[in-house]
């Protein structure tokens, strides 16, 4: 069954693309290091009450260029760096009264809008 298709808005067409590259790879999508978008896909198992961690770095370096790997001591450095970053964002932003919960609903609505 083909995906309905929409009057030619972007964001919809990156859409179909991204999932008809999955479903069809031979198909559809763009011309090799063509377009804006792009989707992991990383089929896994994730055990009851378990959980799995997935790193990605963007660079415009290629994997061979990387000294220590893209994954080293600095990756760790600049997460931490950026996470406490965040941290320290949001606390000038989500008001201390509301609860943990709501905090945190606020937290991911606003990651979503920025």
């Amino acid at each position: 069954m083909e995906p309905t298709r929409g009057a030619g808005i972007a964001v919809a067409r990156a859409r179909i693309v991204i999932s008809d590259n999955l479903l069809r790879p031979a198909r559809s999508g763009p011309a090799a290091g063509e377009g804006t978008k792009a989707a992991a896909h990383y089929p896994l198992v994730v055990p009851a009450g378990g959980n799995v961690a997935i790193r990605l770095r963007l660079s415009d370096r290629s994997p061979g260029t990387w000294t220590a790997g893209p994954f080293s001591s600095d990756y760790e450095r600049t997460w931490t760096a950026r996470h406490t970053e965040a941290d320290a964002f949001y606390r000038t932003v989500i008001p201390e009264t509301l609860s943990p919960d709501a905090q945190s609903v606020m937290r991911q609505s606003l990651g979503g809008v920025l």
